[in-house]
């Protein structure tokens, strides 16, 4: 079972812009892939569906919240759930093999980048 995930909240946009960069240098991270969640896209339900559904990766996962706010859901060690809300400018960081899920709480949500390993 993997830690909790880490989190870092923005006093801005820019703030969280900046705190994101400086995490991605530090991790020696270079590419980013971007996912807009919008109510307006013709896929919108799928992706909606997706991310509701618990899930992991075998990477580390970063999202950065552009713009909107969603709850994120992710199991703790003691296989609890652990609800985090990010807003914009805000990004948390989650450990490989880590269950969790996304909710959007006031679409659009933009949960990017994520930095790829």
């Amino acid at each position: 079972m993997a830690a909790a995930p880490k989190t870092f909240s923005a006093t801005s946009k820019e703030d969280g812009e900046a705190k994101l960069e400086a995490l991605k240098k530090e991790m020696g991270w270079h590419t980013t892939r971007t996912q807009t969640v919008d109510p307006g896209n013709v896929r919108y339900d799928g992706i909606v569906k997706y991310m509701a559904t618990e899930h992991l990766h075998d990477e580390d996962e970063v999202r950065y919240m552009e713009r909107g706010r969603l709850y994120f859901d992710a199991r703790d060690r003691q296989d609890r759930w652990v609800r985090v809300q990010l807003g914009p400018g805000d990004h948390l960081v989650l450990a490989p093999n880590t269950y969790h899920r996304f909710i959007p709480r006031d679409p659009p949500v933009s949960p990017k980048p994520q930095p790829n390993c």
